[in-house]
């Protein structure tokens, strides 16, 4: 049972990850057509994108992929799919509840 609770807490610093990951392309992309002056599709996006960005995000992506398929396979297809849905979840809420840019968003959305 220790194992499990050590496996989802790891799962939960990924997904952290993963949610900062995603809202740093997000955040470059905004800015990029921000200083644009051509309607461009991504403006200036890789100008001001450092490069280790992209190796970092993929890093990311695979050990999200690996831990989870990682959990499929040791706690069974039940737990493999319930964590599939446990990741999504908090990843949505750490990009609602501890990034400000999508508190922002959320705010502007419900009052307006």
């Amino acid at each position: 049972m220790d194992y499990m609770l050590g496996y989802f807490v790891f799962l939960y610093l990924l997904s952290l990850a993963f949610s900062y990951e995603l809202a740093f392309t997000q955040a470059t992309l905004f800015i990029g057509k921000a200083i644009s002056d051509v309607p461009a599709s991504r403006g200036y996006q890789d100008a001001i994108t450092p490069p280790w960005s992209s190796k970092v995000g993929i890093a990311i992506y695979i050990i999200c992929f690996a831990a989870i398929v990682y959990g499929w396979i040791v706690f069974g297809w039940l737990i493999g799919l319930t964590t599939v849905v446990v990741f999504y979840v908090a990843v949505l809420l750490n990009k609602i509840l501890l990034i400000h840019e999508y508190r922002l968003k959320l705010n502007y959305v419900v009052f307006i």
